[in-house]
Parts: C-alpha cells; sequence; structure tokens
C-alpha cells in the first residue's frame, strides 16, 4: 500500500485531508500527518535557495518522507489572512529547490480559501450525507459566511450528530464531499488542489494499479 506524508494546519485538517484525498484518488493509502506548528524549519543547506517560512518546513518534510519511505507529500495551508498567498508560494518555491538537488517525490500543494472548512461546506450534499441531515436541509452558500468553520459548527449542534467528536463529524462531512458538487471551488481553492493531487499523486497510484 502507498504511503503518504501529510502536513496541514491543524487537527481538522488531519481528519479532512486524508478523506479528501481518497475521494480524489479513488484510492486507498496509509498516511501520516503532522500540524505545521510540530516541524522543523529546515537545514542550513535550504538557505541557499533562498528558502523561509513554510518553504523551510516543508524542505525539512520532503527529506523525512524520503527518509522514511513515503511515496508521495500533500501539503496544505490555510489562507486566511494571508492575501498576499505568501504560504503557498513558500510552498512552491521549496518544492522546486527540493527538485533541484533530487528526482522528484510526488508533492500535492493546496491552499484553502480561507481555511479548510470550506472545501467541506461547498458541497451541500455532503454535508447533509455527513451530518445525516434532511435532504432539504438548508446548507449555506461558502460565498455568504464570514466563517465556514463556524458554520459547520452550528450544523453539526443542529444534527442527529451533535454529540459526537467535531473531529469525528469532519471527517465524515470529507468522506462525502464530491468535487463536482463543490460549486465555488475556484474560490475555495478546492479545485487547484485537486488538480495537484491529480497530477502529482495521480501517477502514483495508477502505477500501483
Amino acid at each position: 500500500m502507498r504511503k503518504l506524508r501529510i502536513v496541514g494546519d491543524g487537527q481538522r485538517d488531519a481528519a479532512t485531508i486524508p478523506a479528501l484525498l481518497r475521494g480524489l484518488l479513488k484510492a486507498e493509502f496509509a498516511s501520516r500527518t503532522t500540524p505545521w506548528p510540530r516541524l522543523h524549519r529546515g537545514e542550513k543547506k535550504a538557505h541557499s535557495f533562498h528558502l523561509k517560512g513554510y518553504g523551510l518546513k516543508l524542505w525539512y518534510v520532503l527529506r523525512e518522507a524520503r527518509t522514511d519511505g513515503h511515496d508521495g507529500v500533500v501539503a496544505t495551508v490555510d489562507a486566511d489572512k494571508d492575501r498576499a498567498r505568501e504560504k503557498l508560494t513558500q510552498l512552491k518555491q521549496a518544492r522546486e529547490a527540493d527538485r533541484v538537488r533530487w528526482a522528484p517525490l510526488p508533492t500535492a500543494l493546496g491552499e484553502a480559501r480561507p481555511h479548510n472548512e470550506a472545501w467541506l461546506l461547498d458541497d451541500p450534499v455532503g454535508v447533509r450525507e455527513g451530518l445525516a441531515l434532511a435532504k432539504d436541509h438548508l446548507i449555506p452558500n461558502v460565498r455568504e459566511v464570514s466563517s465556514p468553520k463556524d458554520e459547520l459548527a452550528g450544523l453539526q449542534q443542529a444534527s442527529p450528530r451533535s454529540d459526537e467528536r467535531p473531529l469525528d463529524v469532519w471527517a465524515g462531512i470529507a468522506a462525502c464531499v464530491d468535487e463536482r458538487r463543490c460549486n465555488h471551488k475556484t474560490e475555495t481553492g478546492f479545485e487547484a488542489f485537486a488538480r495537484e493531487v491529480r497530477a502529482e499523486l495521480g501517477p502514483l497510484f495508477a502505477a500501483a494499479g
């Protein structure tokens, strides 16, 4: 079975990204997830490539993933207040710098706008299925809410899954997300992420049969 190293902004990303990946790749895999704050900032050699911030951390992740025998890496960040999109730029720079020195390790990058919960909320059918809500239950348009995270929390409280751990519920919603039903995936960054996943990881799983 293929092994992926996944890095994201927090516990909810750790719960949802693997489920989203399974939906996009239509494949199973083993994974290890790590939040960005727990990562080292890379090594001195990385400074020769003018890497900084998230770039230095991804440089470290890529080296560690090779050592640990992972077949690919997935790294996502929340745009949130990062209007200049510096985090995603830093990740891309690190991926390119890594490929200057070593053979490419499949690495899919993603930026959720404003954060990961927008990817979930953008599929109303998936939200209803994941929360066991009625088919006519109103799901807010992701374009019209200030905080997709708060909206999902409110929907959970009104659902039959209100007493369950939020992390389990978020993972359940993510497992129901279908990219084809996400009407605002360009704005949320999910379309670009899905494209990265298929380009970087798709051949890996195709080769696995």
